[in-house]
C-alpha cells in the first residue's frame, strides 16, 4: 500500500512539472506575441508619420503611399514568419528532447553500416 502511494505521489509530481513547463511555454509565446505586436505598432506609427511628413513637403504622394504599403507588408511577413518560427521551436523543443537524442545517433550508424556493406 505504501509503494502504491509513493507511485501516485511521483505521478502527481511529474504531471505537476509538465503542467509548469506547458504554462511557461504558453506564457513565453504570449509575451513574445505582445512584444512583436508592440514593435509592429511602433514601426507602423514611424512609417505613417514619416510618410505624412514627406506628403506635406512634396507632391509625390502616390509613390510614397505605395512604398509605405510595400514596407508595411514586408514587416508583416517578417513578423509572422518569426512568430511561426518561435512558436514551432518552442513547442518542438518542449516536446521532443526525450526522443531526439536517440534518433540522430541511430540514423548515422544505419547509414554507415549500409555504406560499409
Amino acid at each position: 500500500m505504501i509503494i502504491i502511494n509513493i507511485i501516485i505521489i511521483i505521478n502527481f509530481i511529474i504531471i505537476f512539472f509538465f503542467l509548469i513547463i506547458i504554462i511557461i511555454i504558453i506564457i513565453n509565446i504570449i509575451i513574445i506575441n505582445i512584444i512583436i505586436f508592440f514593435l509592429y505598432f511602433i514601426i507602423i506609427i514611424i512609417i505613417t508619420t514619416t510618410t505624412i511628413i514627406i506628403i506635406t513637403t512634396t507632391n509625390t504622394t502616390t509613390i510614397i503611399i505605395t512604398i509605405n504599403f510595400i514596407i508595411t507588408n514586408i514587416f508583416i511577413i517578417i513578423i509572422t514568419t518569426t512568430n511561426i518560427i518561435i512558436i514551432t521551436t518552442s513547442t518542438t523543443s518542449s516536446s521532443s528532447p526525450p526522443s531526439s537524442p536517440s534518433q540522430p545517433s541511430s540514423s548515422p550508424s544505419l547509414s554507415k553500416s549500409s555504406a560499409a556493406s
